[in-house]
């Protein structure tokens, strides 16, 4: 009886009742914190877990068949984890190993060389200017090749500010590298 009336309020919450949606949260909210800090052994990426979790239940429940919601939920949590806890390793591995790319290939004369060189610091010195969040962006969709997906949910902002913030910031760089 309690399965049944746990799945008629995914249902009614898929149908855009809110208060339904409090009272799903308020049912699987602790086991997916709980599942979510026995999986990365940290509260606060455990916390930005289970909230990414829930807004991705809210967004799906308009397409969810009746069953074990439970199940459901705490399936979702655990791959928002492992994502948030890949990308979390990814970042690290990159701070404590910054990618160096090469400077020249082997078969390049010194003058092209020399030109390369001229265009890598000019552009370096241009990100070196950017405000702290525009490098951050650049750094990690560039450098630690990360989605905009995954940028998102780092910094909490939407994926299309995400979006809209690297089109205004790589054109900004051209316009200021066009001179080099």
């Amino acid at each position: 009886m309690l399965a049944l009336y746990r799945t008629s309020t995914a249902v009614a919450v898929g149908s855009g009742n809110d208060a339904s949606f409090c009272t799903l949260y308020d049912q699987h909210a602790p086991a997916a914190m709980s599942l979510a800090l026995r999986l990365t052994e940290n509260h606060a990426l455990a916390e930005d877990a289970v909230q990414e979790s829930m807004l991705r239940v809210w967004r799906a429940l308009p397409s969810f068949r009746p069953g074990n919601v439970r199940s459901w939920i705490l399936r979702i949590v655990a791959r928002v984890c492992f994502r948030l806890m890949h990308a979390r390793k990814r970042e690290r591995a990159y701070l404590a190993n910054p990618v160096s790319l090469p400077l020249y290939a082997a078969t390049e004369d010194s003058s092209e060389c020399a030109e390369r060189d001229r265009m890598l610091a000019a552009l370096r010195g241009a990100v070196a200017t950017l405000p702290p969040l525009d490098r951050r962006l650049v750094e990690s969709h560039f450098a630690l090749r990360q989605s905009q997906r995954e940028i998102s949910a780092a910094t909490r902002l939407p994926q299309q500010t995400i979006s809209y913030r690297l089109k205004r910031i790589s054109a900004s760089l051209r316009t200021r590298l066009s001179h080099v």
